[in-house]
């Protein structure tokens, strides 16, 4: 039947699951409940039907006066359920809601809250919305800058850094542990890693970012470790098994009957914008790399935008 915190694709798999229900479901195979919260945190819950849906997420329509379209703007989180009774299935989504521009398949959310107008990082994001190319300049504690004026202690100070391209994260996660006077090629204490494959078992998700604590000595290629998430303060260790192929690039090389034994990690200093969805943190510094992303162009730097909370810098 398929199980979404194993399987390579959960989106590929929702879409198998989508077309079976098409054609078992008596009525609306497209329908699910979409709950929301209130500015006093209570929730609100509706049936909604979903538009459209790809790697990227899901997308559904809404009237921005409705009671659902002021609680998403003012609280840009929600949560998802479908029910497919003949197939006796349900799945469930929660994660950020997002505003895309009308150039993209369908706009969820179409203004932002007038209260954030003022905060820089949604008038940036507004200006990536609506098709305006971002000015250079300091705009509080966030900023648009060229790569030649961009301070390296700026960028070593960020709680993220996020990128476009693989090419480009694996060198920057170099050039910030080299910073960081790391010269083990593998990961050691205190690194910063990203998790790569979902691991129920261990409570492991793709894209959740884990601190090493120790790493056993071994002359294998199979690294043995000790993890903890990056921001728990409750101590909780995960030991794992990954692939010394895993920090080298060259892990998709190797056969799948092969690396199904063992977690995969990767250093975590520097994402990509696609691994960072559904994620956000107080202090992000973006590499803009959207040129890579032609035919999502403004899509991809508005969602690198919005992973920053409080301060953002640009770099173009």
């Amino acid at each position: 039947m398929g199980d979404f915190t194993e399987v390579a694709d959960p989106f590929a798999l929702f879409a198998d699951w989508l077309g079976e229900a098409e054609a078992s479901e008596p009525n609306d195979p497209n329908a699910m409940a979409l709950a929301t919260v209130d500015a006093d945190g209570l929730p609100d819950i509706r049936m909604v039907l979903l538009k459209d849906q790809d790697e990227a997420g899901f997308v559904f329509y809404t009237n921005f006066e409705s009671a659902k379209g002021r609680e998403l703007l003012s609280h840009p989180q929600a949560a998802l359920l479908f029910h497919w009774k003949t197939l006796r299935r349900q799945v469930r989504v929660r994660g950020p809601v997002e505003v895309f521009t009308d150039a993209e398949p369908d706009a969820m959310l179409t203004e932002v809250h007038r209260q954030a107008q003022d905060d820089p990082i949604v008038r940036m994001s507004m200006a990536v919305r609506e098709g305006r190319p971002l000015e250079l300049g300091t705009f509080g504690d966030s900023a648009v800058v060229r790569r030649d004026a961009l301070d390296p202690e700026r960028v070593m100070a960020a709680d993220q850094i996020l990128v476009g391209r693989n090419a480009t994260r694996r060198a920057y996660n170099m050039r910030v542990r080299q910073k960081r006077d790391i010269e083990d090629p593998l990961p050691v204490a205190g690194d910063k890693l990203v998790c790569l494959r979902n691991n129920r078992k261990k409570a492991l998700f793709n894209g959740g970012l884990w601190r090493v604590k120790a790493r056993a000595q071994s002359k294998s290629r199979i690294i043995t470790m000790r993890l903890a998430p990056d921001e728990d303060l409750g101590g909780r260790l995960v030991k794992v098994s990954v692939r010394a192929d895993c920090f080298g690039g060259g892990i998709e090389d190797i056969p799948w009957e092969q690396r199904r034994p063992y977690d995969e990690f990767d250093y975590g200093y520097v994402l990509t914008v696609h691994k960072s969805q559904g994620s956000q943190w107080d202090d992000v510094v973006l590499f803009d790399e959207s040129f890579a992303f032609p035919d999502s162009r403004a899509r991809w730097l508005y969602t690198g935008i919005t992973r920053a909370a409080k301060r953002l810098t640009v770099v173009v």
